[in-house]
């Protein structure tokens, strides 16, 4: 099993870890997106364990945005 997190930023690619060795977030301190997908991986190919059903894509592109992480420079 893998674990997929794309993120997507609205600033420069680079990217820092936080003091806690686990966060990551924007060099430049841009806003950025990410999303997860958990994949299976076996002999006979892959598949994606988080897809939603088509008929609930709608549902998908909802977003509820997070305060920034500890540790970010103030906005401008």
């Amino acid at each position: 099993m893998a674990i997929i997190e794309p993120m997507i930023n609205l600033g420069r690619p680079e990217v820092r870890f936080l003091d806690d060795g686990w966060t990551v977030v924007t060099a430049d301190g841009s806003l950025s997106a990410r999303f997860e997908h958990t994949v299976v991986v076996t002999r006979d190919g892959c598949e994606i364990m988080t897809l939603l059903p088509e008929t609930d894509q709608e549902s998908q592109a909802m977003v509820t945005p997070s305060p920034p992480s500890p540790g970010l420079p103030a906005r401008k």
